[in-house]
């Protein structure tokens, strides 16, 4: 990212978002900050509108179970970290990239 500091980096991925719903690469990048500033409850709802397939959905479903995790909502993060584990053991899912 080019913007300094985590406002201006949210309002940017924001606006990257508003621009293209679908992409992937900055609801990943706003989970972050969101993430980084403890505004979990936010972190999960910018994730809430990308799928479950895809080349991303590892990194997806961690970072939606680590945020359910943070607001102790172990049930959903469970169910999260069991469905990934499903489809991973029936060779739908790649792992994460990195």
């Amino acid at each position: 990212l080019t913007a300094t500091g985590e406002d201006a980096q949210e309002r940017y991925l924001a606006q990257a978002i508003e621009s293209a719903p679908g992409y992937a690469d900055a609801r990943l990048a706003l989970w972050s900050v969101q993430s980084a500033r403890g505004a979990h409850e936010q972190a999960v709802a910018t994730l809430a509108p990308l799928g479950a397939g895809g080349v991303q959905a590892v990194d997806i479903g961690m970072r939606r179970a680590t945020s359910l995790l943070q607001l102790r909502r172990y049930d959903e993060a469970f169910a999260e970290l069991k469905a990934l584990a499903a489809e991973r053991l029936a060779g739908r899912l790649q792992p994460a990239r990195h």
